[in-house]
């Protein structure tokens, strides 16, 4: 409402003023100003001024006879005199108000001036833009000129009415002056003043390279005697950088050739050596911000790091004897420490605090590892104890295997140590920025020239992002032919709601546009009206879409205001133009809107306007693009990459041919010491082969280790064990290694080593050795696992011997707890009743037997009609000893041709032992209906030792559910509870109870609530699961179709 009053008042104004100016005579409605110079002589006739009227009206106006006569129009504005054919003055701006009276004559004195062009106002030297205003103090003032006159290096619309460009000023021919230059840098940069004057005085064209050089130069190497300061304060207190200071070596050097090149003149090429030695200087500076205070040595990662390295070594050298590890851990801290505190005081802790975290950290550890077995390993324990369980008995065990080889173990770590030293000592990182260029991207319609167009980093497509105006002035000094465009940010389908012609209306997008950006050129062949030649020269004068002039009733000449800014409308654009338009960087011309099926499409030509560019930013767009046309692609690569280097601007090149180029100037580490990564390849092919005839050696004990449940996860488990172990040791030593060298070697000479050991630091080390032994002995335990699971493509050594009642008998890699012997017999017996190994395979359960000395027997036949079919009566046998029970397959095989006797027992012997990994392997969880009787639970808890009891419950027996979750916490059993509301339909029940039952291993059907087990019989069939159920006789298992079989 405000701004619609605000609009209503300046055209009250304006209609006001020029009826005042009409009705009136010359006498009454105008100012005469008599126009002289240098001594009071009249000016030439013919001599221009503007009068710009509160509504920017331009009225131009001209002397005669030494006169100006112009109108008397309340808030206007005369400026002048306007340049021409080199003649210029400096220029007037003086407001016409009140105090002047209609018919009144006024002197208007003015002073002769040159022209002179400020050029190469280059970014600063870290890329940001620098922004300059001119001072101009004048010795002597007459009453149309103030003593000083202030005006920017981009200068403003008043300005540009008289004649002058950016960079362009008017100084005087004859009255004495001082010009001063006063440099900003964007964001917060440094400022300063510098006196032009005498600059001007030699020259009509000035670079402000030359200032802007001498400042940056200065900056420089204050930045490079400050990074060599702070290297030799580290240099004394033990942290010695040697690469770093190669690097500022290297960074000085080109500082010394950037003096050489100004020495010569050529500052263009002196300030790019300047540029490239202050990145330089600035990746030096990010890497000793991890250097810069003591908190990144203070703390107590390191120091607990030495105190874990020195308590492996004590546990891998004095195996089992509490006593003597604790000693040895001891012994050796001790040790270590006193030479770093020699050697390297800034890693050990600063102060009292620091130590004593450093304590209290080293007896957490210390009873981490040795209070783990105090919690027992029984499986039966809660689940995360059982896991630290598992964990610490791989270390133990991974240690024992160690031990038992010692020669190997040794020379392992030893290989790691000096890839872990190689890589602290040659692998040396900095942040170093360059000019990168990508390959050709894309191809684009060919322009026939080529063209530089820059953008904002963050500039994408489908997210428009403003590009900083203040490289305005650098990239418009690489040539004439320069342009500039700003485009509404993406509009809503509908479009944004604006004042045109003081009514609301929806646009869909605002395109502004400054020079002659190749656009133009297609936007040519959709005009129906008018032209598009003043388009971006003329401030006002714009192109408007066919639907907006109908709408409002627009024809070529047409005004419009659009939010108060005054348009003129040059041209109409047809709605047949097409809507995916290209640029000439093969972007969209026209802004993008956010249609509700796609994320951004071209906005089309409907209800557009594309005026000025200045006229866009003020109707809500943002600069984008900047254009710049080159003469050849060799001058455009020459420029892109200059472009790219001295702002923070991504730069596309397309030549002549349409190939589209992309220029950025990239921060990145770069690495040095190549040479490391050979040292590492050897140290893991030797770690590789020492591991995996370890592995090989030990594959039988893997199959005996009962106790981490002859799983293939718990070997992976073991073997990373043992790789931690040793890539803590190999680490450790390497540690103290490099340490011990950086101690010796800069005293011999001046080597590009870098200190290295910051905290950030300590976890890539710990990760170099630990990737190394991890990848070997992954890599060779996976042969381990092969070994242990079933497999027709790897060998196995097939151990047989014929009894005395004629079977074949084969030891199975396999022991299973006397508890679970019942289990086991059932779990194979129905495992082998549902097997199909392929469809040409038989197998017929026969039944279980007890014998006598604990003996258990599962027999079964085993027929096969392969193309060397056979048959085999096989016996499992199931041994107990104590705590333990051993397995073993029993066969006799009768087939045509007994040459492949082996083929027919290693392919049976092949499917037992898989069903016993599956066995070993099992998680078990069970999913329980419960009614009121919940004395079966205890039957499947020690059949199977479940992990987790879900059990459905539907609000039966509160009394009885709470002794139910009681029963399973005193097993340490996880139990989650279902519970169904009985007055859900029977569709809800089993759609919950499918859901509770899609993780479950089994499903029990053995509940006192029939409706509850029907349910549960049903979602078994539906997942496949199997089910079980509680008898007299202990606890049967089946699948829901054999369950089925038997009913039948």
């Amino acid at each position: 409402m405000l701004k619609r009053l605000a609009l209503v008042f300046m055209l009250f104004l304006q209609i006001a003023a020029s009826v005042y100016a009409s009705d009136s005579s010359q006498d009454s409605g105008s100012i005469v100003f008599t126009v002289t110079h240098d001594g009071f002589e009249p000016v030439r006739d013919g001599l221009k001024f503007i009068l710009l009227t509160p509504s920017e009206e331009e009225i131009s106006l001209e002397t005669r006879g030494g006169k100006l006569v112009c109108p008397l129009v309340l808030g206007g504005r005369l400026v002048g005199p306007v340049i021409e054919d080199g003649e210029g003055y400096l220029p007037v701006n003086i407001p016409i108000d009140l105090r002047m009276n209609p018919g009144s004559t006024r002197l208007l004195v003015l002073e002769r001036a040159f022209l002179v062009k400020f050029v190469e106002l280059y970014p600063w030297i870290d890329g940001r833009p620098i922004s300059v205003d001119y001072e101009l103090e004048l010795y002597s003032v007459s009453g149309n000129y103030s003593k000083t006159i202030v005006w920017s290096h981009s200068v403003d619309r008043v300005l540009r009415l008289v004649g002058l460009d950016d960079g362009e000023a008017l100084v005087p021919l004859s009255t004495g002056f001082k010009l001063y230059a006063a440099f900003e840098v964007d964001g917060g940069g440094p400022r300063w003043a510098e006196d032009v004057t005498i600059s001007v005085k030699d020259a009509s064209s000035i670079s402000l390279l030359r200032w802007i050089y001498l400042r940056a130069l200065v900056t420089t190497e204050d930045k490079a005697r400050e990074i060599g300061s702070n290297l030799e304060n580290l240099a004394q207190s033990g942290i010695y950088l040697g690469y770093q200071s190669s690097r500022l070596e290297k960074a000085n050097q080109m500082i010394q050739s950037s003096k050489d090149e100004s020495g010569a003149g050529r500052f263009p090429e002196a300030y790019r050596y300047l540029r490239r030695a202050y990145s330089e200087l600035e990746g030096i500076e990010s890497v000793l911000s991890d250097y810069a205070s003591r908190g990144a040595f203070s703390g107590v990662s390191l120091p607990l790091y030495l105190i874990l390295g020195a308590l492996a070594t004590s546990h891998l050298v004095m195996g089992d004897r509490r006593r003597s590890i604790v000693g040895g851990m001891l012994l050796l801290s001790i040790v270590t420490f006193i030479f770093v505190a020699v050697s390297y005081p800034p890693l050990l802790p600063g102060d009292a605090w620091g130590w004593s975290a450093l304590l209290y950290s080293a007896l957490v550890l210390l009873g981490l590892v040795y209070g783990i077995p105090l919690l027992g390993i029984e499986v039966k324990t809660y689940r995360g104890v059982a896991l630290l369980s598992a964990i610490y008995l791989a270390f133990s065990t991974s240690v024992r295997f160690l031990k038992t080889r010692p020669l190997r173990s040794w020379l392992m770590i030893a290989m790691s140590t000096i890839t872990v030293a190689a890589a602290l000592l040659l692998v040396n990182t900095g942040v170093a920025g360059d000019v990168f260029v990508s390959n050709p991207l894309e191809r684009v319609s060919p322009p026939g020239t080529a063209y530089v167009v820059a953008y904002s980093r963050d500039y994408r497509y489908d997210s428009l992002a403003a590009v900083e105006a203040g490289y305005v002035p650098f990239i418009s000094s690489f040539g004439p032919d320069f342009g500039l465009r700003a485009e509404t940010p993406i509009f809503p389908p509908g479009g944004r709601e604006y004042t045109v012609n003081y009514r609301d209306y929806y646009l869909r997008g605002v395109i502004g546009i400054y020079g002659d950006p190749p656009f133009k050129t297609q936007l040519e062949n959709c005009i129906i009206a008018g032209r598009v030649s003043n388009l971006g020269k003329k401030p006002a004068f714009s192109l408007v879409s066919q639907d907006l002039a109908e709408n409002l009733g627009l024809t070529v000449g047409s005004r419009l205001s659009v939010n108060g800014v005054a348009l003129t409308v040059e041209g109409i654009l047809s709605l047949d133009c097409p809507t995916y338009l290209k640029d000439v960087d093969g972007y969209f011309v026209s802004t993008l809107v956010e249609p509700p099926m796609s994320p951004v499409t071209p906005a089309g030509w409907s209800n557009i306007i594309v005026t000025g560019f200045e006229e866009a930013l003020r109707l809500g767009a943002i600069p984008t693009k900047i254009y710049s046309k080159m003469s050849s692609d060799e001058e455009a690569y020459r420029v892109g990459e200059l472009m790219a280097l001295h702002t923070d601007l991504k730069v596309r090149v397309i030549t002549s041919g349409g190939e589209v180029f992309v220029f950025n100037f990239v921060r990145l580490a770069g690495i040095t010491g190549g040479e490391v990564i050979v040292v590492a390849g050897i140290a893991f092919l030797n770690l590789l082969v020492a591991s995996l005839a370890n592995y090989y050696e030990r594959r039988g004990e893997f199959f005996t280790m009962s106790t981490l449940g002859l799983n293939p996860g718990h070997i992976v488990l073991l073997a990373s064990a043992e790789a931690l172990i040793l890539a803590v040791i190999s680490s450790y030593a390497g540690i103290l290694l490099t340490l011990g060298v950086l101690g010796i070697a800069p005293r011999l000479a001046e080597v590009p080593i870098d200190f290295k050991l910051t905290q950030p630091n300590i976890l890539g080390v710990l990760a170099l050795s630990a990737i190394i032994f991890v990848a070997a002995h992954v890599l060779s335990v996976r042969k381990s696992v092969i070994l242990s699971t079933p497999s027709q493509t790897w060998k196995w050594t097939l151990d047989k011997a014929i009894d005395e009642e004629g079977y074949w008998r084969v030891e199975l890699p396999a022991r299973v707890r006397a508890s679970r012997m019942q289990h086991f017999i059932s779990y194979m017996s129905s495992r082998l009743a549902e097997y199909s190994y392929t469809t040409t395979v038989n197998i017929s359960v026969l039944g279980t037997e007890e014998g006598e000395g604990g003996i258990h027997r599962l027999r079964f036949i085993y027929s096969s009609t392969e193309q060397r079919s056979f048959r085999a009566n096989c016996i499992l046998e199931v041994v107990r000893n104590g705590e333990w029970c051993s397995t073993a397959l029993r066969a006799r095989i009768e087939a045509q041709d007994e040459r492949f006797i082996d083929q027919y027992l290693r392919e049976v012997a092949q499917l037992m032992r898989q069903l016993i990994m599956e066995y070993t392997s099992l998680t078990v969880r069970i999913l329980v209906p419960l009614g009121r009787d919940y004395s079966y639970l205890l039957h499947l808890i020690t059949n199977y030792n479940p992990s987790e009891v879900r059990i459905v419950w539907r609000g039966t027996s509160e009394e009885s559910l709470q002794r139910a979750v009681q029963l399973l916490e005193d097993f340490r059993v996880r139990s989650v509870v279902i519970r169904l509301s009985p007055t859900i339909s029977v569709t809800t029940d089993g759609k919950s109870m499918l859901d509770a039952a899609k993780n479950c291993d089994l499903i029990s059907i053995s509940s006192d609530d029939g409706y509850l087990s029907s349910l549960a019989l049903l979602v078994a069939q539906r997942l496949g699961k199997r089910v079980c159920i509680v008898g007299e006789s202990g606890v049967a298992e089946a699948s829901p179709e054999s369950l089925w079989e038997q009913i039948r």
